[in-house]
């Protein structure tokens, strides 16, 4: 899979404040876009599928997700092919997607589904050690059915299901003591 930059004026602009102190000019031949990484260089496009299409910004890096054709992964990038990494696949070999990327405090939260606890809610750090699930909050494979993820502050404020309260607010400081039913 490709990741791309395009500019306009504006984007031009946009993208200087998304990469920061290692902004890169965008050369005047390219000026409809460019190759930034290629992500997954042994399969075609095919198959392989942006998750989180808008990312979420944290300390000059996109968090985003990518799912190839076995696997839901976390990414970030500085804009740069050396600054585009993996940083971790939260459950190996499980079908899901990372999703609703949402930057706080110094984490980025984002929905993922794994076998054993279902839909749920997760976090990173930038790390592989860093990245968590926050809470069983529905236990089971059945999920939390997590449908939006909202900063406000260093905490998020999400919808999710416990399987007894029903579609609630909850809200999580990154920790998992930290991630409780709003009352």
């Amino acid at each position: 899979m490709r990741i791309q930059r395009s500019y306009t004026a504006a984007a031009a602009a946009a993208a200087a404040v998304f990469v920061g102190a290692a902004c890169v000019t965008p050369p005047a031949a390219e000026a409809q876009g460019f190759r930034v990484a290629d992500i997954n260089p042994n399969t075609s496009l095919n198959g392989d599928l942006l998750d989180s299409p808008s990312g979420a910004l944290l300390g000059g890096q996109l968090y985003f997700g990518v799912r190839d054709k076995v696997e839901g992964q976390l990414w970030r990038s500085n804009g740069t092919a050396g600054g585009t990494l993996p940083i971790a696949v939260p459950t190996p070999g499980s079908a899901s997607d990372v999703e609703l990327a949402t930057a706080a405090g110094t984490f980025v939260f984002f929905e993922y589904s794994d076998p054993a606890a279902g839909q749920e809610l997760w976090r990173t750090d930038g790390t592989a050690a860093g990245t968590i699930r926050l809470a069983d909050i529905r236990p089971g494979p059945q999920g939390s059915q997590i449908e939006e993820i909202v900063a406000l502050g260093a905490s998020v404020l999400f919808t999710a299901n416990d399987g007894t309260n029903g579609l609630e607010l909850w809200r999580s400081d990154g920790t998992p003591g930290g991630t409780t039913l709003v009352k």
